[in-house]
């Protein structure tokens, strides 16, 4: 398994403030799912989004359904 660390929260701060997936309400996005499709560019943001939610411990059943429309 691989984790990559974000001490400074320089995502979860672009992610907030690019409200994607309508989750940037906070300022700070952490705990959060975002699926994209086999189409999804990231141009100015990544998009378009086909699920998100949070946090994920409460939600892996949204989760696996966004997941499966894109399979």
């Amino acid at each position: 398994m691989t984790q990559y660390w974000d001490g400074d929260g320089i995502t979860g701060t672009y992610f907030a403030d690019a409200d994607l997936g309508g989750l940037g309400y906070s300022g700070f996005v952490y705990d959060v799912y975002y699926v994209f499709g086999p189409k999804a560019m990231w141009e100015a943001e990544p998009g378009p989004v086909a699920g998100s939610g949070g946090p994920v411990v409460s939600r892996g059943g949204e989760l696996l359904a966004a997941l499966e429309t894109q399979l």
